[in-house]
């Protein structure tokens, strides 16, 4: 994890960015099935950052953690650091390294949401639009989900 930064200038939007690949075998290569290594994840939610105005105050990074548990050690810091710090966005490559089901994918939408932040995928065009809705749920397109609309 980065160092937490408290003093990033309010004059800067600031988020959070949130790693994971699933198996420590892909840790230990920094490689997965899907090419979503943890160096390309933080690459392209660095440049999400800068897209979006944004300094990244803090990195969390689950190694070898499955997403079908919310119950990772650095999800779990993540969360706490929203909840007690100014974050305006949580990064993630895509969803899918956040949550594997739409229940807890809501459920930490919700809590991102509840933390003031909105979530955003660097790979995902969730918005409002219809295939945007199906793609994460109607639950997160009216609960602060930005994505690359741009993009898409």
């Amino acid at each position: 994890m980065l160092n937490p930064s408290d003093d990033i200038p309010h004059l800067f939007l600031r988020a959070v960015s949130y790693l994971r690949v699933s198996t420590p075998r892909q840790a230990s290569n920094g490689f997965d099935e899907e090419g979503h290594s943890i160096p390309a994840q933080r690459d392209a939610n660095r440049r999400r950052a800068h897209e979006l105005g944004a300094l990244v105050a803090a990195e969390f990074v689950d190694r070898g953690r499955s997403g079908r548990s919310t119950a990772r050690p650095e999800l779990q810091r993540m969360l706490d650091y929203i909840r007690s710090h100014e974050v305006d966005y949580v990064i993630v490559h895509k969803v899918d390294r956040l949550a594997r089901n739409r229940g807890d994918d809501a459920h930490l939408t919700d809590e991102i949401h509840a933390a003031g932040a909105k979530l955003v995928s660097t790979t995902e065009a969730i918005n409002a639009s219809p295939s945007g809705r199906l793609l994460h749920g109607d639950h997160g397109v009216d609960r602060g989900v930005l994505l690359p609309e741009s993009r898409h």
